[in-house]
């Protein structure tokens, strides 16, 4: 009789330790989403990180876990749990901004993983992509210069210029009689016609003087 207790108790201890362990058992619990801006855009490439709050202490193994969003905003942070973590209260940090999520463990008696959904809309809006922001620049610089040409007024021909155009004569080259003006005559015949320079003054001299004659 002694024995058979013995034995009753010992199996009964054994079907208690086997329901502790199974129900301690660990999972993968997922949080999933997407994060976007207040404004529409997807969060790009941005660190969203677990914390903890203040007295939330079932919280503090998952500190400092951290995922990077994809281009369009998605998220994956995988925590390591067992079921005694129902309802705790962690912090995902995203640009600053805080937001709660309660781990729910309904589904875990199904599966070695549980995924919940968790979109994040942020408050703050996203900052204008570079480009767009260089071609807006570039736009303004256009409607400046162009406004600027439109209000700029002709410059006047100095009077130098006005006096340079009326003391211009036209003389004809005896040796080809080209048409030409009067101060370009001796370096015409000397390059043109190969003629010596002082006897390229002299005929630029002498006709100069008959010009002046003529008129």
């Amino acid at each position: 009789m002694r024995y058979t207790i013995i034995i009753v108790t010992t199996t009964l201890l054994s079907i208690n330790s086997l329901c502790n362990a199974a129900e301690s058992e660990t999972f993968d619990y997922n949080i999933s989403g997407t994060a976007v801006f207040s404004n529409g855009p997807p969060v790009e490439l941005e660190d969203i990180a677990i914390e903890c709050a203040e007295f939330e202490y079932d919280c503090h193994p998952f500190r400092g876990i951290s995922q990077e969003t994809t281009k369009d905003g998605t998220f994956f942070l995988t925590i390591e749990i067992d079921d005694t973590y129902d309802g705790a209260e962690i912090l995902l940090i995203l640009l600053g901004e805080t937001f709660v999520h309660i781990i729910d463990t309904n589904g875990s008696e199904y599966s070695d993983s549980i995924t919940k959904n968790a979109n994040i809309e942020l408050e703050q809006k996203s900052q204008p992509s570079p480009v767009f922001t260089g071609l807006g620049c570039a736009g303004i610089v256009f409607i400046v210069a162009f406004f600027a040409a439109l209000v700029r007024r002709p410059i006047a021909p100095s009077s130098l210029q006005t006096a340079s155009a009326k003391n211009s004569i036209i003389v004809e080259c005896p040796l080809c009689d080209g048409n030409l003006e009067s101060h370009l005559l001796i370096r015409h015949l000397i390059v043109r016609h190969g003629v010596d320079v002082d006897e390229a003054k002299e005929i630029a001299h002498s006709q100069m003087k008959s010009v002046s004659q003529e008129e």
